[in-house]
């Protein structure tokens, strides 16, 4: 499916085949929409299409994959994009599809898709995350961290400190990945 957005230019996502959607033939109102890869949610789709029919299914489940990511075309490179856009894109997708309202899930970079949509479009009902990455207090706080606070606060740090370099990577230089990943099946398994 094609949108154009407002800067004129055409972002292809890719919702592949039905194992990644789920559509009602009863609803039209409540919709979900997974924002993060693909193969997170093909045994929650699987689960959903062995309970329900297209006339049982309470709602629409769609789970595209986020403009530039997997099998998605990535925006122009004349331009910089930036969250904002993506999710806007998303949300286009959405209400393009002739949905009214959505709920949206994200867990990895989707999370960070989410939080915008569910701030900025009036068709994001709600949102699930399953990956909330926050910083650290930039001022002391109020009251003196626990223990367990304290814990947190250090396994943050470590994080970002030893285990972010794929998000580093997806944020600054994302296209090397796209490289390396198409350049053949090794690389792709050594991901």
């Amino acid at each position: 499916m094609s949108q154009r957005d407002q800067w004129s230019f055409i972002v292809l996502y890719h919702i592949p085949t039905t194992a990644s959607r789920l559509y009602s033939s009863q609803c039209s109102q409540l919709n979900l929409q997974f924002v993060g890869s693909i193969l997170e949610f093909l045994p929650v789709l699987e689960v959903l299409r062995k309970k329900y029919t297209s006339s049982t299914l309470p709602y629409n489940v769609i789970v595209p994959s986020l403009p530039g990511y997997a099998f998605s075309e990535g925006p122009s490179l004349d331009r910089q994009w930036s969250m904002q856009d993506g999710a806007h894109m998303m949300d286009k997708l959405m209400v393009g599809l002739g949905l009214k309202g959505y709920v949206a899930q994200g867990g990895d970079i989707g999370s960070y898709f989410c939080r915008v949509l569910a701030k900025e479009s009036d068709s994001c009902k709600a949102m699930h995350l399953n990956f909330c990455k926050m910083s650290a207090p930039k001022s002391e706080p109020k009251e003196t961290p626990t223990d367990a606070e304290k814990k947190g606060l250090e396994r943050a740090k470590d994080f970002d400190m030893f285990g972010s370099a794929y998000a580093r990577e997806h944020g600054t230089r994302p296209a090397t990945i796209g490289v390396v990943l198409s350049s053949s099946p090794i690389a792709l398994l050594a991901w």
